[in-house]
C-alpha cells in the first residue's frame, strides 16, 4: 500500500484549498497556523540570544502552538511529510522550525515552494522537492537576532530616559525619515518669484524662461516684461512629434500598496490583508516580492487574450528588469489566470475591498502585457518684442495599453487651436500672428519640501532600500501605535510628534552610526548576502555587534534622562513633583522616588451630561473617562444600565504573532471602553482573542 503523505502549509485556510486540489492524490493537508517557535525573552536582558557564544539563540514553541506541534507530531507518524510554508525567507525559516519539531533531517528534499495556489503549479512542486535552503533561514533568523538586540535594548534605555515607548532597527530609520524631513520644512525660507503667463482666446501659454532659469524673483524685471510683451505675437516655431507612452509593469508588494492608498483610499495594512485573502484563495499570486518579472506561462496566454479580445494591434510585450536590490525571488503579483477577469470571480468575493484589489492588480498586469498609446505632440513658441512664452498639445491618436489603464500622467488636449497656428507654407511661418487677451503675472512663494503620505513614506523606504515592503504596513502602523507620529486629517501626511522628534534626537546623538539610511541599506544588502550564501551569518554578527555594544555603553553612561518638573512640591517630604509615564498615561510622582512614593492624584471629573438619550433606558447619556484615562460616553443611569456607546476604534497595532484559529495576523486594538486586548486581523470572520 502507498505510503499516505502530509504536506504542511501556513494559513488554514489555504490548506482548505490545496486540499481540494489534492483530494486524489493521497495527501492530507495540514497547518501550522503561521510560526510555532519565536526566541525565549530570557537570558541576560531578556534576549533570549547569547552574544558570548556566537549567537546562541534560545528557541522556544509558542505557548498557543503547543497544541498545534503536537497534532503535527501525530500527522506526521508514517507518512512522508512535505514542507509548503510560504515562499519567502520568513517562511523558510517556519519549514526549519517544523522540520526540527518533527525529527526529520535537513538532507531530506521535502520542501515545496508555489507561488500561486492553483492545481497545476501545487502539483508540478510535489514533482519537484528540494531541501530546506539553510542560507535563507540563515539571514532570516540574522535578521531576528539583530532587531531582537537592536530593538530590546534601544527601547529599554529610551524607555528609562526619555519615556519613549520602543525603538528599533528599521522602525527607528523610518521615524528618522519623517522627522528629518519636518526639521528641513522648519529650516526652510520662501523665495519669492513671478509666473508670467498670456492668456488667449483658446490656451494659455506660459513665459519661456532662458538659461536654465528657475524662477524670476525680480519684481521689475517681472513687470518689464509685461510691459513688452504687446500683440501681436508672432508664431516663431511648431514642432511636431510622436511620443510612445509604455504600460507600467506588473506590481510589486510595494507599487501594490502605493497605488491601492493613492487611489482606493485603502491603508497598506489594510491592502496586504485583503491581497493576502486573494491569494489564499488561489485567485493572485504571492503578494510578498520585489520582482517584476512575469512567467512565460503567463505571459502567452496574456497576449493571446489581448488578441482576442481587443485585436492584434493592441498586443505589445513584457520587458521590464529588475532593480539592483531586487531579491528575484517569484513573480510579480498578478492574478493567476487571465480568464478570471474581475465580473468573473465578483461573485466568488464577499469582501467589495477585495474586487476592488484584485481589479487593480488585473488592470495592471494585463495593461503592462499591452502595445504603447501613441500621441502627436506639438509645441509651438510665441515671440513678441524679443520674449518668448511656450504652448504644447497632446493629442491621443492611438489608445493601446490605455484601452485598459489610462495614463494619468500625459495631459490630453484633444482640441484643435493649434492648427490655427500651423503655417500653411513654411515660407509664410514667420508672418503668423495671433493677439492675447490678456499678459500678467502671479506672485509666488516656494514651498518647503512636502511631509511624506503613507505611500510617499513607503515609496522613500524603497527607494533607499530600507527594510523590505512586506514589512512597511507595520512600521507604519507602529509609528502610529508608539505616538511618535500624527496623520493630519486634510493632507494625511505624516508630522512627527515632539516626543518622536525627541526620540530621533538622542538616537542621533548617540546611535547616529547604526540607525541612518546608510547603514540600514548596507545591512539589508548584506542579509541578501547571507541569503545568498555570499557571507556568512556569523561574520555579519560579529561585525555588527562591537559597534553597537561600544555605542550602547556610551549611551548607558551619558544618555541624560529627560525630566518634566512641576512647579508644586511633594506633600510628604517637600521635592518636587516630575512628571512621569506608565502604561495607562502620564503622571505626577515625587522626584524622589523610591524614598518617597508619593503619587498624585487627580480629582475625579465629573461627567458632562449630553442632550443624548440612552437607546435602552432612555436617560442621558453622559461622557467622562474610565480608570485609563479613555474618554467614552455611557449611560448616566449606571450601574443598573451598562450601556456604552461604541466609538469607531483607533487604527490596530499589527503583531508579528499569527492567529491560532486561521492563521491571519493578530492585532492589538482597544476597545470602546478603551481597554487593549489581542485579536484577529479576521474579525468578525474569526473572533479569537487572546487570553
Amino acid at each position: 500500500m502507498e505510503k499516505e503523505n502530509l504536506l504542511i502549509v501556513e494559513s488554514p485556510h489555504k490548506s482548505k484549498t490545496i486540499q481540494s486540489y489534492l483530494k486524489d492524490k493521497n495527501f492530507i493537508v495540514a497547518s501550522s497556523v503561521g510560526h510555532i517557535k519565536d526566541i525565549k525573552i530570557s537570558g541576560k536582558e531578556n534576549l533570549g540570544i547569547d552574544v558570548d557564544n556566537d549567537f546562541y539563540t534560545h528557541y522556544s514553541i509558542l505557548p498557543n502552538k503547543e497544541t498545534v506541534v503536537s497534532k503535527l507530531k501525530e500527522l506526521s507518524i508514517g507518512r512522508n511529510v512535505y514542507l509548503a510554508t510560504d515562499p519567502d525567507r520568513e517562511g523558510e525559516a517556519i519549514a526549519m522550525s517544523l522540520l526540527i519539531e518533527l525529527g526529520l533531517d535537513t538532507k531530506d528534499e521535502n520542501r515545496l515552494v508555489f507561488n500561486e495556489i492553483t492545481k497545476e503549479v501545487i502539483l508540478s512542486s510535489i514533482e519537484h522537492p528540494r531541501k530546506i535552503d539553510l542560507n535563507l533561514v540563515d539571514a532570516q533568523e540574522a535578521r531576528r537576532i539583530l532587531d531582537r538586540i537592536i530593538g530590546f535594548r534601544l527601547s529599554k534605555l529610551l524607555q528609562s530616559r526619555i519615556g519613549s515607548k520602543s525603538a528599533g532597527r528599521v522602525q527607528s530609520v523610518a521615524l528618522k525619515i519623517i522627522v528629518d524631513r519636518e526639521k528641513e520644512r522648519n529650516a526652510f525660507v520662501p523665495t519669492t518669484y513671478y509666473n508670467i503667463e498670456a492668456v488667449f482666446d483658446d490656451f494659455t501659454a506660459p513665459y519661456l524662461l532662458q538659461d536654465d532659469t528657475k524662477h524670476i524673483t525680480d519684481l521689475e524685471l517681472a513687470k518689464q516684461i509685461v510691459a513688452q510683451s504687446t500683440n501681436p505675437f508672432y508664431v516663431d516655431t511648431v514642432s511636431t512629434k510622436e511620443v510612445k507612452k509604455y504600460p507600467h509593469p506588473a506590481f510589486t508588494t510595494s507599487t501594490l500598496q502605493q497605488e491601492s492608498i493613492n487611489t482606493l483610499k485603502l491603508s497598506s495594512y489594510v491592502t496586504m490583508k485583503l491581497a493576502q485573502s486573494l491569494y489564499d484563495n488561489g485567485f493572485i499570486t504571492y503578494m510578498r516580492t520585489d520582482s517584476v518579472r512575469l512567467s512565460d506561462v503567463f505571459k502567452g496566454s496574456t497576449i493571446n487574450h489581448i488578441k482576442e479580445k481587443y485585436g492584434e494591434k493592441y498586443a505589445g510585450f513584457y520587458n521590464y528588469t529588475n532593480k539592483d536590490n531586487s531579491q528575484d525571488a517569484h513573480e510579480a503579483i498578478r492574478p493567476t489566470y487571465i480568464k478570471n477577469t474581475p465580473s468573473e470571480i465578483e461573485s466568488k468575493l464577499k469582501d467589495k475591498n477585495e474586487i476592488r484589489l484584485y481589479t487593480l492588480i488585473y488592470n495592471r498586469a494585463l495593461a503592462s502585457m499591452m502595445s504603447a498609446s501613441l500621441y502627436s505632440s506639438k509645441e509651438v513658441i510665441l515671440i513678441t518684442n524679443g520674449h518668448k512664452y511656450k504652448t504644447n498639445q497632446n493629442i491621443l491618436l492611438f489608445d493601446g495599453f490605455e484601452k485598459v489603464l489610462p495614463n494619468k500622467d500625459m495631459v490630453k488636449n484633444n482640441s484643435s487651436f493649434i492648427k490655427k497656428l500651423e503655417p500653411k507654407d513654411s515660407k509664410d511661418s514667420n508672418v503668423i500672428t495671433i493677439n492675447a487677451s490678456s499678459v500678467g503675472y502671479t506672485t509666488k512663494e516656494t514651498l518647503p519640501p512636502y511631509r511624506y503620505t503613507e505611500s510617499g513614506l513607503i515609496k522613500e523606504l524603497e527607494n533607499k532600500g530600507i527594510g523590505r515592503p512586506s514589512t512597511y504596513s507595520t512600521i507604519i502602523s507602529t509609528l502610529k501605535s508608539r505616538d511618535y507620529t500624527i496623520t493630519d486629517a486634510k493632507t494625511k501626511c505624516f508630522i512627527p510628534t515632539p516626543q518622536g522628534i525627541s526620540t530621533i534626537d538622542q538616537l542621533d546623538k548617540f546611535f547616529l552610526p547604526i540607525i541612518n539610511v546608510t547603514y540600514t541599506k548596507e545591512m539589508e544588502d548584506s542579509l541578501d548576502n547571507v541569503a545568498l550564501g555570499k557571507e556568512k551569518k556569523l561574520d555579519l554578527l560579529n561585525r555588527f555587534y562591537p559597534e553597537f555594544k561600544t555605542l550602547y555603553d556610551e549611551a548607558k553612561v551619558n544618555m541624560e534622562k529627560v525630566q518634566e518638573f512641576s512647579s508644586e512640591l511633594c506633600p510628604i517630604c517637600g521635592n518636587q513633583l516630575v512628571k512621569k509615564t506608565s502604561k495607562y498615561g502620564q503622571f505626577f510622582a515625587c522626584s524622589d522616588y523610591p524614598k518617597c512614593k508619593y503619587i498624585k492624584r487627580e480629582p475625579k471629573e465629573e461627567p458632562v451630561v449630553l442632550d443624548e438619550l440612552c437607546p435602552e433606558c432612555g436617560s442621558n447619556l453622559v461622557q467622562r473617562k474610565n480608570s485609563k484615562g479613555k474618554i467614552f460616553i455611557g449611560c448616566s443611569g449606571y450601574p443598573k444600565c451598562r450601556y456604552i456607546k461604541k466609538d469607531p476604534l483607533e487604527e490596530p497595532q499589527v503583531l508579528d504573532e499569527l492567529c491560532p484559529n486561521c492563521g491571519n495576523h493578530l492585532i492589538k486594538r482597544n476597545n470602546s471602553r478603551g481597554t487593549s486586548f489581542i485579536g484577529c486581523s479576521n474579525y468578525p470572520k474569526c473572533k479569537y482573542i487572546k487570553k
